[in-house]
């Protein structure tokens, strides 16, 4: 059974600047904390994608092909905003987009995964889930931002933002984020996470789980992953672990 961490005197200590693994890994030793839950930020709690493709579609418009095509339509057609050959072929549009992954005011006003703020919320009020922090590829310049959408959208701000090392190429994000999962390791024992790539680079020698939200099976490089395809899914999975 987890101890659970209660928040704010029992939790690590937090700023608008976050945590480096390093930082929360002695925090939650000094705690005595194992067997702890991360989170990722990012198509787990906010829909960034659909806010790219929007944005993107109203400042660089669609080909002729995808006039009659709506921001779900798109998605379907081209999984992330970077993949439409009409704004990969954009030097405007690749340059703003690599901006937007830099840019602290781009993680403003993004809308909600379905369903993530009651998923959350239930799992906090589980005995034997104990969710210590975030866990994302989005740079560390961008956390008073981020820790500022928390708390608006209603997750819990008050704990640790583990944040990408800004001098991390985002092309190498799920790769530190798999040895960041290795390093913390047993304080931290589970992540929920969208991206079939950490567990890909986790490796069967992981010793934790990883929870792959949105995703209703698995594929073999990445078969040790539990899918859980909404978060009602997540929710009930944890609770059994």
């Amino acid at each position: 059974m987890t101890t659970k961490m209660t928040s704010p005197s029992g939790s690590p200590t937090t700023t608008t600047s976050g945590m480096t693994v390093e930082e929360l890994k002695a925090s939650l030793e000094q705690s005595n904390i194992r067997g702890g839950l991360v989170l990722d930020i990012d198509e787990t709690l906010a829909a960034t994608n659909v806010a790219w493709f929007e944005r993107c579609l109203h400042l660089f418009g669609c080909s002729k092909e995808d006039t009659n095509l709506n921001v779900p339509q798109l998605i379907d057609k081209y999984h992330l905003a970077q993949h439409n050959p009409h704004w990969n072929g954009n030097p405007d549009a690749t340059q703003w987009m690599h901006e937007q992954r830099e840019a602290p005011e781009a993680q403003d006003n993004l809308p909600l995964i379905p369903g993530a703020v009651q998923g959350v919320q239930q799992l906090l009020a589980s005995n034997n889930v104990n969710i210590v922090g975030y866990l994302t590829v989005r740079p560390q310049k961008v956390n008073a931002n981020t820790r500022q959408w928390l708390q608006e959208s209603g997750f819990p701000a008050d704990l640790p933002i583990v944040a990408k090392p800004d001098p991390v190429p985002f092309e190498q994000g799920n790769q530190w984020k798999a040895q960041a999962l290795h390093q913390l390791w047993p304080q931290v024992h589970a992540i929920v996470d969208d991206n079939p790539k950490v567990p890909t680079f986790c490796g069967t020698d992981y010793p934790g789980t990883i929870y792959l939200f949105g995703r209703d099976q698995v594929e073999p490089a990445y078969q040790w992953a539990i899918p859980c395809k909404t978060w009602e899914d997540v929710v009930t999975t944890v609770r059994a672990k």
